[in-house]
């Protein structure tokens, strides 16, 4: 996931069936320059230690992630969220249901599409291979939530296989599908018989809040700023000042000086580790160009070279 990470660089990860449980703490699960969400984690509970289940969320850090949970749905499992943009919130849903649950826990997930606001995101594994969105058909497992998305207005766009049984389990349904402006395959994380979806959408975050300035500290010109400072008469100038306003005015000085004498690095921010080499990255590369060969062959030379990598 770190080298993923690092590779892909996505505004937000969403991860389920992570298998995590109370042992499992949440600085174990920390990754470079993304914060985790600790209140959408989500430790499934009516499984011994988390087993079949468990949500993740992920965001670079300066997204502004507002949780929505709400607390009248007993669907197993999920969580949502908005993210702050410069118009319109952004609401993003993240759903595993879990294969062997039952019409009551659809029931509950028709309910969350039907109270979902406008602008929504729905994603995750949903289980539910008899349902053909294409056609708009389904088994009778299904056929509930079919007709709520359509009564709903909502549509489903992953059009491809996500399963190594060929069968289409993780979704995106969504009732803004004009944000919508890419879905791709990009390999399988690990072991995993799902494939890692990447989407692009289209939104402007809000992220005037999180900006700092970044001074680079090596380039100052620090005698300039010694200057700056001994050209004050400190004592004329806090003698008649309160504790508050000479901190005010010592901050005020210091500021200036700094502004003044000490460069801003550029806007960019440096993702890429020491060890994220151009050989890993080729390698990355090639196991993702090996795997959209392997889903479209039956080779069993194929699929060796490609577990190989």
């Amino acid at each position: 996931m770190k080298v993923l990470s690092q590779e892909l660089e996505p505004d937000v990860i969403l991860l389920t069936e992570t298998w995590c449980n109370d042992s499992v703490s949440n600085a174990a699960l920390a990754l470079e320059n993304y914060k985790l969400e600790t209140e959408l984690r989500k430790d499934r509970c009516d499984t011994a230690n988390g087993v079949g289940g468990g949500l993740l969320v992920y965001s670079k850090d300066n997204l502004q992630i507002l949780p929505s949970d709400p607390t009248d749905n007993n669907f197993n499992q999920f969580c949502s969220f908005s993210i702050a943009t410069k118009s319109e919130k952004l609401n993003m849903i993240l759903i595993y249901r879990p294969p062997s649950s039952g019409q009551n826990n659809l029931t509950e997930l028709c309910e969350i599409v039907r109270k979902a606001d406008k602008n929504t995101v729905m994603i995750g594994d949903f289980n539910l291979p008899g349902t053909d969105w294409a056609n708009e058909c389904s088994d009778l497992k299904g056929r509930e939530l079919l007709e709520t998305v359509q009564e709903e207005g909502f549509e489903q766009l992953v059009t491809f296989p996500t399963h190594t049984k060929g069968n289409i389990l993780d979704l995106l349904l969504t009732n803004c599908s004009e944000k919508i402006l890419d879905i791709d395959d990009v390999g399988r994380l690990g072991r995993s018989d799902h494939c890692m979806l990447k989407i692009v959408i289209d939104f402007n975050p809000d992220t005037t809040e999180k900006q700092t300035p970044r001074y680079n500290w090596s380039r100052a010109d620090i005698e300039n700023m010694k200057s700056d400072i001994s050209e004050v008469n400190w004592r004329t100038e806090l003698e008649t000042r309160t504790v508050e306003e000479g901190w005010r005015f010592f901050r005020q000085r210091l500021s200036e000086t700094v502004e003044k004498n000490v460069p801003r690095y550029g806007g960019r921010t440096k993702l890429k580790n020491p060890w994220m080499t151009r050989e890993i990255l080729r390698l990355i590369r090639w196991k993702r160009r090996k795997w959209k060969e392997v889903k479209n062959t039956t080779s069993v030379e194929e699929l060796k070279q490609y577990k190989q990598l």
